[in-house]
């Protein structure tokens, strides 16, 4: 009986504890179903996490892409200033070898003309050559005038003669036998005269030559200069040496002019010679009047070539004025553009850089605000996936140990 108790309560215990095994199975299944629940919408969140992650990283990449873009913008804004520099460097080098170019053109142009100013002064030489001829013809003309002179003596003497009738006949064959040696002195002195003043005539086209070769020379110089006046033009350098060349040329010029004024005069006074060789020589019309006619035309060849030369040199500083004018003008134009295409590339360059610092600030405002977005971001899920990951080993180390 005693055994059937104890077998009693046995078996109700045992009953108990497979009720309570039973129980505590069933709770386990659940508890086990919760954690498969639990664990599915785990992985679920692990999922959208990844994806959360991933989009993430696509985002971090767009703004390394963004900031690489943002690099080489600033790699070009910094490029184009170097170009620029680069190229007004350019620029400025160029001007400096076309200051240095057109230096050297004008050397050569101001040697070209000191040679010619040089030839033409050899040329000049010769001009006191043609002040002894006028001397020797002044001479000439006075030995004439003393020769007048003792004719109209032998005239007067004559004339008193004359008058006393008693010797009148006498005096007459005697003075005409006088007369006809004087003729023939005359004559043969009218006859060298002749000669000498055609000897003269014939240096006449010589003078006239010379004067139209300097002509020539004095338009051969213009002509050389204004090949020169493209390159001269651009050009606004070495002034003070251009004025005392000119300063030297003009006085050179201002000398020619006195020596031709010189030769004026000293021909003025021969012409005057002439006229009173032809007042003396009245009697001796047909001479008198080639005379007269040939140093009209020498006279009036000689104004014509001073005025030529007179006008052409005028109308030359004329014609440098206005080229110097021309010159001073292109090249102050130049400068003002020069300096106007300066002044709007420092005003593009002023005008970038306040928009560069702006937009450099405002990127790494909002690169930085990115950043800390992604950071925070991360950093929540990394948080959240700590905390999921210590509870799963959490209830596998509980599960494991009861497997146990």
């Amino acid at each position: 009986m005693a055994m059937d108790v104890t077998q009693t309560m046995d078996l109700t215990q045992a009953m108990q504890t497979l009720k309570w095994l039973d129980e505590e199975r069933r709770k386990d299944k659940a508890t086990i179903a919760a954690l498969q629940e639990w664990a599915q919408e785990q992985e679920r969140q692990l999922a959208q996490q990844a994806a959360q992650i991933q989009e993430l990283q696509t985002a971090v990449a767009g703004i390394q892409s963004l900031m690489a873009q943002v690099t080489k913008f600033e790699q070009m804004v910094s490029n184009y200033k170097n170009e620029l520099i680069f190229r007004m460097d350019q620029r400025e080098e160029a001007r400096r070898k076309e200051q240095a170019e057109a230096e050297r053109l004008r050397r050569i142009e101001l040697e070209a003309l000191a040679d010619q100013l040089s030839r033409l002064d050899k040329e000049l030489r010769v001009l006191p050559r043609y002040d002894e001829e006028l001397k020797a013809r002044q001479a000439e003309g006075q030995r004439l005038n003393e020769a007048l002179q003792r004719l109209e003596v032998a005239v007067i003497d004559l004339s008193k003669r004359l008058e006393d009738p008693s010797r009148a006949i006498t005096y007459l064959e005697e003075q005409r036998r006088a007369d006809n040696r004087r003729i023939a002195e005359l004559e043969q002195d009218t006859t060298e005269l002749r000669k000498k003043i055609e000897a003269q005539a014939a240096k006449l086209p010589l003078l006239e030559e010379t004067i139209q070769k300097q002509r020539t020379r004095i338009e051969e110089a213009i002509q050389y200069t204004k090949e020169f006046e493209k390159s001269i033009e651009e050009l606004r350098i070495s002034d003070f040496q251009r004025e005392q060349k000119m300063k030297q040329y003009l006085d050179q010029s201002e000398q020619v002019a006195q020596e031709m004024e010189r030769i004026r005069a000293q021909t003025q006074g021969f012409i005057e010679q002439q006229q009173l060789v032809k007042q003396a020589l009245e009697k001796l019309e047909g001479f008198q009047a080639r005379l007269e006619k040939r140093q009209n035309e020498v006279a009036e060849m000689q104004r014509l070539a001073e005025d030529r030369l007179k006008r052409q040199w005028e109308e030359w500083q004329e014609e440098q004025a206005k080229q110097q004018r021309k010159r001073d003008i292109l090249s102050e134009e130049r400068w003002r553009q020069q300096e106007q295409t300066n002044a709007e590339y420092r005003e593009r360059l002023d005008a970038l850089q306040p928009i560069i610092e702006l937009h450099r600030n405002q990127l790494d405002i909002l690169w930085e605000a990115r950043r800390a977005d992604a950071t925070r971001a991360l950093k929540a899920v990394q948080d959240e996936y700590e905390a999921l990951i210590a509870q799963a080993d959490a209830q596998l180390s509980i599960l494991r140990g009861e497997q146990k």
